[in-house]
């Protein structure tokens, strides 16, 4: 059976205006520490997504400004994901 392709203009329009009326802000959600999240939800809890607070750690212990040796990077990565319960 083939979809109606007029109809579907319709269907969507109408899914998304109920969806959007039962709409409400959430309490908690998770980030990557996006400021325009933030700034979407001002009043809610924001969660650091675990993958991107491990992903700039590396970037910052990658950085040579930092001065943490080669040789230092992956011992104080591993220690970080200890006390980060990663």
């Amino acid at each position: 059976m083939k979809a109606d392709v007029q109809k579907i203009p319709k269907c969507l329009t109408d899914n998304l205006k109920l969806i959007q009326s039962l709409w409400q802000e959430p309490e908690v959600f998770m980030t990557d520490n996006s400021a325009a999240e933030k700034g979407a939800w001002p009043n809610a809890k924001q969660l650091l997504c675990h993958f991107h607070v491990l992903q700039a750690e590396w970037d910052w212990l990658l950085k040579s400004k930092n001065g943490v040796e080669a040789d230092q990077r992956k011992p104080l990565m591993n220690a970080f994901k200890k006390v980060s319960r990663v």
